[in-house]
Formats: C-alpha cells, structure tokens, sequence
C-alpha cells in the first residue's frame, strides 16, 4: 500500500500479528496511567490540528533518557501543543535507529479510531526499519483474550516543527491552576473566538503585609476580544478580574515591573491547552 498523504484516509485493520519485518525501528508498550494520558492527549492534539507528529528518541549511554513526544499545530501555526512521556513511564520502550530520534506522523482520526475500544489494558506501538510507511498499532483487550492489530499508515509530508521557547525572556510569567483557568474561561461564550489576557504590575498584590481590608489589586484581567471596527450590535464584552497576589486560581506571578502587556490568544486552542492539563493533574 503506498503511504498516505494528505487528504488521504488510508488506515487499514485486521486480527492477528503485526508484520514488522526483521529489524523494528520502534517497539513501545504502554499500560494504566500511560495509556490513560496517552489517550487524553491524543484526543486533545486533534482538536488542535489534523495531524500527530511522533517523536521517539532512544535511551542513551544505558540511561533512562529517552521518551516519545507527540505533537500538533493549528492550520494558522499560531498554536503549538506537545506532550512528552518519559521512558520511564513505558512497560517496554526500544527505539534503534541510527539518529537516535524517529519522527513520524498520523493522522489524529486515525490514531484515534485505533485507539477507541473498550477495556484496553495494554497497547503497543511499532514500526519496522523496512516499512517507515506503517505503524503497527496492537491492543490487547479482556486480559489477554483478545488482541486487535491496525496497520496506520503514515503521513510522509509532515513538517516535524519545535517550538523553543526561553521564559527568561518574558517579560510576564504566570502559573495558573488548570481547574481555576478552565472555570474562568467557561465565562466567555463557545463562539468567542479570541480573548486578550491583561498584566499589569502587582503594586504589592500577594504581600503579607498589605492591609486586609485594601482593595484588590485587579492587576490580571481575562477579557473578550473586542473589534474595534466591529458594529455597534456587537461591541459586548466580557472580563473577568482578579488579584495575582491573593487568588487559588494564581500559582505563580512575575512581572517586569514595566508597563501593562497585552496578549491575545485564540480561545478555541488555550481550553484545548487548559482542557489537556485539568485532565492530566
């Protein structure tokens, strides 16, 4: 079978083994909580885009170091989400290639449509060195009773795209508990498509010392985004504002001390982002 491309809906299943040829490139199994976080994230990733970049890397120098990281971007490449377990966390993890790293990519509806079946208690991934068009995806159902392979062909035009980031450049750094940020986001309607996070500097929010009955210092605002040329039908607006310094919601805080920033962000992808995160906590 040729490999897919896009647009191309080429999964393919069937009961039995998986023909991985002599020499496997990639063999990983997974079980319990990893496959439970596995699965979220694979559900959350295609929300975000249509594609699941893989990337697996090796253990090095007999250390646990290795991991397998999944990955998608939206179609405006405006939002990255990558997910990334360790080793560690696998009951068996062996990746042989000479780099070190394998990158593949699926389809998401076709990872996902391998993925849901009831009571999975083990699933494993591989792919051979003389087949880098397939993933052998194997589910093992009912203790062992009954196993279903799906042969997933892969998308050979992906772009594998890294997203570095160095916070100790920002000017603002803000930790949010997920449970508090989705419930503050659940206050904008679903068809708001952008919302504008406002930081301003905390002017002694959070201080120990700050009298208790001082208003709050509203230095953080959550607020729909508002179209300036937009009609005069359409200008409502909803903010939500709270104190960085005496919130459950806040975990964490910093600011430059310069001026307000502003940041606005697609609301679609950050409940996506946020969504993943309350589910994984």
């Amino acid at each position: 079978a040729a490999p897919a491309r896009r647009g191309e809906a080429t999964t393919e299943s069937r009961c039995g083994g998986a023909d991985l040829g002599d020499t496997v490139a990639m063999d990983i199994a997974l079980s319990g909580m990893t496959l439970r976080g596995f699965y979220r994230s694979v559900a959350s990733l295609s929300k975000l885009g249509a594609e699941v970049l893989i990337e697996a890397t090796g253990d090095r120098e007999g250390q646990r170091n290795g991991g397998l990281t999944i990955k998608a971007i939206n179609t405006a490449r405006s939002a990255f989400l990558s997910v990334t377990f360790k080793s560690t966390s696998f009951d068996a993890f062996n990746v042989t290639v000479p780099e070190g790293t394998l990158q593949t990519a699926v389809y998401a509806k076709h990872l996902l449509a391998a993925l849901r079946t009831q009571k999975v208690e083990r699933v494993l991934l591989s792919q051979a060195v003389d087949a880098p068009e397939k993933i052998s995806i194997q589910l093992e159902c009912g203790r062992g009773t009954l196993r279903k392979t799906f042969g997933v062909h892969c998308v050979t035009d992906a772009a594998h795209l890294r997203a570095t980031l160095d916070p100790s450049t920002m000017p603002i750094k803000i930790a949010f508990r997920p449970k508090e940020l989705s419930r503050m986001l659940s206050h904008f309607q679903s068809a708001q498509a952008d919302i504008t996070v406002s930081c301003a500097p905390e002017d002694g929010a959070g201080d120990v010392l700050r009298d208790a009955n001082a208003p709050a210092k509203r230095n953080l605002k959550l607020s729909s985004y508002l179209d300036p040329n937009a009609p005069a039908g359409q200008a409502l607006q909803t903010s939500v504002s709270l104190d960085s310094g005496g919130q459950d919601a806040v975990l964490r805080y910093e600011h430059d001390g310069g001026e307000q920033v502003d940041v606005t962000v697609n609301l679609k992808d950050l409940r996506v982002m946020t969504g993943l995160c309350e589910q994984l906590d």
